[in-house]
């Protein structure tokens, strides 16, 4: 990186490049979710790029268990207890809809099948019991919400964190370069499972998705490397761009449902992916207002990657008004029905900038609460 970019990238000894990596793949991200158009070609690297930018950005500051134990004391904070927290809401909201007769006027345990692109399991909560034993499984990976798809996310990156700590903490007295060697070899490991993950975790998507998530985030240890800082060049964005085009043309990755062509071809479509974002980000990152903006989003894409499926919801409730469908559309996970670009277009937005606003709302109420709590102590 040269000095230049070094200063319009860096603010208060923060990389702001990778922030906007982090603004930019979000948005990609609820795009895919609503719209179909090039979304094979943004999968390869739209999710991906968050383990990326983890593992670029991780610091490697565990020497012992009582440092590996403050490191997790922290991703609970930042990753778990979110999303346990929303998921605790979204169960309760389900079965609130379904008690409200918001989805369907059968509150009954219902399964959509063929006439449904998607198929779709609701369950009404009976009482806290059930409600409890379903959040547990919601972040055991093993049950989902109608509006919490997308926190199974930050459970992977917990995991990887978790994993990743634990695997400094037992290098923590080698030599470097003996350390180096056992990243490389825990990489190389990592790879080979994660390419035959397919006859060992049958059935198992997330299992499948954990090693290739975990992968990326070792992945992206190594994009910090100086011989790789000298790829992340316009020309190279410009390749990385064709090169994703004929990747996406010959190879499907979904890394939600497990379904990765290999591992070859998807580090190269996430390498690609970065070196596309990379120079990208380091030129917005001296265009004042869209730092700004999408700095912003790269600061808040847990509070995104949580209420996004929620926000969607009003969106679908003035599309089934306006187009007289059932209300059982209402309990879509995304947008899986065709609608029409504005609609996409409000969908894109409502995904986006009704989590910051929910998320600006719970700090000002957070901070008011603490103020109050202040005053009378």
């Amino acid at each position: 990186m040269d000095s230049s970019l070094k200063e319009t990238s860096t603010r208060r000894g923060r990389d702001v490049s990778v922030d906007i990596i982090k603004g930019i793949a979000i948005v990609l991200v609820i795009y895919a979710h609503t719209w179909p158009f090039c979304k094979n070609f943004i999968r390869f690297f739209n999710l991906p790029i968050f383990m990326v930018t983890s593992g670029y950005c991780f610091k490697n500051r565990i020497g012992s268990w009582a440092d590996w134990r403050r490191y997790m004391a922290g991703k609970l904070r930042t990753l778990f207890l979110p999303c346990a927290l929303c998921n605790g809401i979204f169960t309760l909201l389900t079965g609130v809809f379904l008690r409200l007769g918001l989805y369907t006027g059968d509150p009954a345990f219902l399964t959509m099948t063929a006439d449904w692109p998607v198929p779709q399991r609701l369950h009404t909560v009976q009482g806290i019991g059930d409600l409890l034993w379903k959040l547990v499984r919601v972040l055991l990976l093993t049950d989902t919400t109608q509006m919490g798809t997308g926190t199974w996310f930050l459970i992977m990156l917990f995991a990887a964190s978790a994993f990743h700590g634990a695997f400094c903490c037992l290098t923590a007295r080698l030599t470097p370069r003996r350390r180096q060697a056992a990243m490389t070899a825990l990489f190389l490991l990592t790879a080979v499972l994660a390419q035959f993950s397919d006859p060992l975790f049958i059935g198992s998507s997330y299992a499948k998705c954990a090693l290739y998530f975990y992968l990326t985030y070792l992945f992206g240890l190594l994009l910090r490397e100086p011989f790789v800082r000298r790829l992340e060049t316009p020309l190279l964005s410009c390749l990385s761009f064709a090169v994703l085009l004929v990747l996406a043309r010959y190879y499907y990755i979904d890394v939600a449902t497990g379904s990765v062509a290999g591992v070859l071809p998807y580090l190269a479509g996430v390498l690609c992916g970065w070196l596309l974002l990379k120079p990208a980000a380091g030129y917005l990152a001296r265009q004042d207002c869209l730092s700004r903006i999408f700095c912003y989003l790269g600061r808040h894409t847990i509070s995104v990657i949580c209420l996004h499926i929620l926000c969607f919801k009003p969106v679908t409730w003035l599309y089934i008004r306006a187009c007289q469908l059932p209300k059982i559309y209402l309990a879509s996970f995304h947008v899986d029905f065709d609608v029409s670009e504005p609609w996409k277009l409000l969908y894109l937005a409502a995904g986006v900038i009704l989590p910051l606003l929910l998320a600006a709302l719970w700090r000002c109420l957070r901070d008011r609460i603490r103020l109050l709590i202040g005053k009378a102590g």
